[in-house]
């Protein structure tokens, strides 16, 4: 399984959303190797947000086996159109 780096922030009820989605798809939110949370509320975890996704302010940001995917929109749509099994295997 490919690992994932999201963007998030305190309270982001779309960030809590789309870390569900992870978890319903086996994605071990508690492996570091294959899940890394990055909390945007502190500067560093901002910063690398600024680095990584120039031009996005909101949260959550998601990478899936280094490739940029998008925000909860773009996950929910690979959820919709069954892609997202696809691109974490």
């Amino acid at each position: 399984m490919k690992n994932v780096i999201i963007f998030t922030s305190p309270g982001c009820s779309f960030c809590k959303w789309a870390k569900k989605i992870f978890e319903h798809h086996n994605v071990a939110l508690g492996d570091p190797k294959k899940f890394e949370e990055v909390d945007t509320s502190e500067d560093n975890g901002f910063n690398r947000m600024s680095e990584e996704c120039p031009g996005e302010g909101s949260v959550p940001q998601i990478f899936i086996g280094g490739q940029y995917i998008g925000g909860i929109e773009e996950l929910r749509n690979l959820v919709w159109e069954r892609k997202l099994v696809d691109m974490l295997a």
